[in-house]
């Protein structure tokens, strides 16, 4: 009898234990990677983006989806500028040193520029092309204002999640299939809390469901720009499984920053939020809160208005810094700092000694 008993036992202590490491099997599929550093690429399961603010050593992304059903064309009908661009003028330009800014030995590129005149102010290997994270986020926008401006996308204009997006898992605001949003939440998430699947998803859109229609149309803009040094293999700026990173120069990203607030400055009002929210339709959480990258613009920091910051491990820390301070517009680039504390202080040192000149 007591034998009997002690199998009954055995039998259903096994169980339970093959119940729980099914359980915790079914969990880790669809593990919450709210643990930004424990991130990493599963090559059999898909691409696992990384955020804005984060790279993991040897995490690569696919941007290749599959083709939507709803794809309508092959390419996207660029828009002619507004403003007519004035080249920058290196003759009284400070090169890499500033006696009063030790810190700029920390950055490997940059440049200011008073935009109000096309002078450059200082400038450190400013024409070498570098990796730029997530400032590739300037021409995803540019483009999705190109679209609203010709008339195939509208502010108000509703979004369904695909399945790609979806999969854009960290550094973003979790999209789910379920959902929908408006062009105009989705801007704000892409430009204030840098969310790579909110940048795809606009991407996508814009590219009738084919996301390398979009980043055709990117390099294309950026030649039209003659921006002939910017190279893009994404929406968001993340490493691709290829190898490739989107790269471009301090100059090129002072003339895209100057496109981009020139034909739409309404964009400012949106890269100089503190913070905004969006609402959600799926789920307990009824809001999302978006949080500005840009610390300089969180701290209100004297005419700082934009524009946008990136991060990855091989890019460093990174900005394109815009300021308008005693009537004139400024702009800013810097890229490879070791920190984001390191490049917030060289913007803002260099900004304050730009306005005092």
């Amino acid at each position: 009898m007591k034998n009997s008993i002690f199998k009954i036992f055995i039998i259903i202590l096994i169980f339970h234990v093959v119940f729980l490491l099914v359980l915790m099997n079914l969990k880790e599929g669809g593990k919450d990677f709210s643990d930004e550093k424990s991130q990493a690429i599963d090559n059999k399961k898909g691409p696992i983006l990384v955020p804005d603010d984060l790279d993991v050593e040897g995490a690569k992304t696919s941007s290749k989806p599959s083709s939507s059903n709803h794809k309508q064309e092959s390419s996207i009908t660029p828009v002619q500028s507004k403003i007519k661009r004035k080249k920058l003028n290196y003759s009284n330009a400070i090169y890499n040193k500033i006696s009063s800014i030790p810190e700029l030995s920390k950055a490997k590129t940059g440049i200011l520029v008073d935009a109000s005149n096309g002078k450059v102010l200082w400038a450190k290997n400013s024409k070498k092309a570098v990796r730029i994270a997530s400032m590739t986020k300037m021409m995803t926008i540019l483009l999705v204002y190109d679209a609203i401006a010709s008339g195939k996308l509208r502010l108000n204009q509703d979004i369904k999640v695909t399945r790609e997006a979806s999969k854009v898992k960290c550094g973003g605001i979790w999209l789910d299939t379920r959902e929908s949003f408006e062009v105009k939440d989705l801007l704000k998430a892409a430009f204030i809390k840098s969310a790579n699947d909110a940048a795809f998803l606009l991407a996508q859109t814009v590219g009738n469901g084919d996301i390398d229609v979009f980043i055709k149309a990117m390099n294309k803009k950026a030649k039209t720009l003659g921006l002939n040094n910017t190279k893009y293999y994404s929406p968001h700026g993340l490493p691709e499984r290829s190898g490739h990173d989107n790269v471009s120069t301090p100059e090129e990203l002072v003339y895209l920053a100057e496109e981009l607030i020139g034909n739409y400055p309404q964009v400012l009002k949106l890269s100089s939020s503190k913070m905004a929210y969006i609402p959600r339709k799926v789920g307990k959480v009824k809001k999302t809160m978006l949080t500005n990258t840009n610390k300089l613009v969180r701290i209100g920091y004297k005419g700082v208005d934009g524009l946008k910051t990136g991060y990855t491990k091989k890019a460093g820390f990174c900005i394109t810094l815009t300021c308008h301070r005693n009537g004139k517009r400024y702009i800013a680039v810097l890229t490879g700092c070791k920190s984001s504390k390191i490049r917030d202080t060289i913007g803002k040192k260099l900004l304050d000694w730009a306005s005092k000149k």
